[in-house]
């Protein structure tokens, strides 16, 4: 009897790192987001090759209007198993909650490339050294494009946005004695990302 309780207690412990299906009417002023990681009964610890399903609708209509799907490397328990753990630059959705290891959330809503649209980033991959995502840029199709740039070169959240001089400042963990901060700039003329400053700052 005491094994069969164990067990029981043990399939609800591992039961909310199974993934969930959680709906965000509150990240975009005109979207629905709707994610799904889909975590197998043996990523109790780190979920691998986890596909990721995010579908956006339209807030007013409910009309489906694109899937995005892939598979992220490799996942926390922390990720994706918590329908709060997301941050919207928009509606200002945990906006100012605590950040760490790079982890601004599963989703992060802003106006990436500056041009007053939505645009999305994803998690994608966790690791020793900080979160990863992958950035889709909302056309005026209202379709998002995967941007090669921001999630090769980029990667992780920006922590400051310069609307007037169209530049993103990213920071992260550079050992244990320096952060590390990338400034890239969009040439609004030729629609190309640049890195224009790389230096190390001592931690405090």
């Amino acid at each position: 009897m005491r094994i069969i309780l164990l067990t029981i207690s043990f399939s609800f412990l591992l039961t909310p790192l199974l993934g969930q299906t959680c709906i965000h009417d509150d990240l975009s002023q005109t979207l629905r987001i709707t994610a799904r990681a889909e975590r197998k009964p043996g990523d109790s610890l780190i979920a691998f090759n986890c596909p990721i399903r995010v579908t956006i609708s339209d807030k007013a209509s409910k009309n489906k209007i694109q899937v995005i799907s892939f598979t992220a490397t490799a996942l926390y328990p922390r990720s994706f198993t918590k329908c709060s753990w997301v941050r919207s630059y928009t509606t200002g959705k945990n906006r100012n909650a605590d950040i760490g290891d790079n982890d601004f959330g599963d989703i992060v809503v802003a106006d990436f490339n500056f041009d007053s649209l939505e645009d999305i980033a994803i998690k994608s991959d966790d690791e020793n050294s900080g979160t990863y995502y992958r950035f889709y840029i909302q056309g005026k199709d209202k379709l998002f494009k995967l941007d090669s740039f921001l999630t090769d070169s980029m990667s992780i959240i920006p922590t400051y946005f310069n609307r007037t001089k169209r530049i993103l400042t990213t920071y992260e963990r550079a050992g244990a004695l320096f952060y590390g901060e990338h400034r890239y700039r969009l040439d609004i003329r030729k629609t190309k990302w640049s890195m224009i400053r790389h230096r190390f700052i001592p931690v405090h």
